[in-house]
């Protein structure tokens, strides 16, 4: 039986991207995947959010992460629900994350976003007669 594993956006914001995975990551998965993080990476800085929640992860290739991560000096990689023993082994520096939960990567995602947001500006002021 084949498996297969999807992809598709759940949300975009100003500096992020959610990305929900679902299927089977193992060895022979990870063209899709690093075919979807290559496609999402972009010259200026960005945070990938790639959400295994609905996923069996039977292989994750730290090699293959540091390869898509390095022709991108901008691109951050959160990995929510890795299972721990493929997130030690994938230890491939600052720009790649690892949030146990959804609950976690939402309260990062929330501090991300807001810094990017543009300033407020104050109203302008009336002048008095």
């Amino acid at each position: 039986m084949v498996q297969s594993m999807r992809i598709r956006f759940l949300a975009v914001g100003r500096v992020s991207r959610w990305l929900a995975v679902s299927g089977v990551v193992d060895g022979g998965g990870q063209h899709p995947l690093r075919g979807a993080i290559e496609t999402y990476a972009t010259s200026r800085p960005l945070r990938l959010f790639l959400d295994f929640t609905e996923c069996r992860v039977t292989d994750l290739s730290a090699g293959m992460l540091r390869e898509v991560i390095a022709p991108h000096s901008g691109l951050r990689l959160c990995l929510i629900c890795v299972p721990a023993r493929i997130s030690r082994s994938c230890a491939v520096g600052r720009r790649c994350v690892f949030l146990p939960d959804v609950r976690s990567a939402w309260t990062r995602w929330e501090q991300v976003e807001p810094a990017a947001s543009p300033p407020l500006t104050a109203p302008a002021e009336t002048k008095r007669k």
